[in-house]
């Protein structure tokens, strides 16, 4: 093969390629899509496609975002940071793992992994601190 635009190349199903980023985050390795734009400059609709499917997948911090993952996303705050969320008598730790909110107003958004630890997902005040 080559590196570049190559006319009717076919693209990797979404699986096939989770499967090498998973199987490279797991040994420490760095991968790297082979994305290429045409003669004209526009990147094919597959290729671009199956880029914005996995980007979707991480968070802006480098995790993967699954339904278990406990996090917060913060505008500021840097990724890792530690911050100490308490609702109804339960008390969770979770770090920043994305940017946002992106909604007037709020100052965290809750992975569905935090929520659900704090029992706790809707829009209102929370108690918290930083750790």
């Amino acid at each position: 093969g080559s590196w570049g635009y190559n006319a009717g190349a076919s693209v990797m199903s979404y699986s096939d390629i989770m499967n090498v980023l998973v199987n490279s985050w797991v040994r420490n390795m760095t991968v790297l899509l082979n994305v290429g734009p045409d003669r004209t400059g526009t990147v094919p609709t597959a290729q671009a496609d199956a880029v914005r499917r996995v980007g979707s997948f991480m968070t802006a911090c480098g995790q993967a975002m699954t339904t278990s993952l406990i996090g917060v996303a913060h505008r500021t705050l840097p990724c890792g940071t530690v911050v100490i969320f308490r609702w109804n008598g339960l008390i969770v730790r979770a770090p920043v793992v994305d940017r946002g909110p992106y909604v007037s107003g709020r100052i965290w958004d809750m992975t569905a992994g935090l929520c659900a630890a704090l029992r706790h997902c809707f829009t209102g005040p929370i108690d918290w601190r930083l750790a």
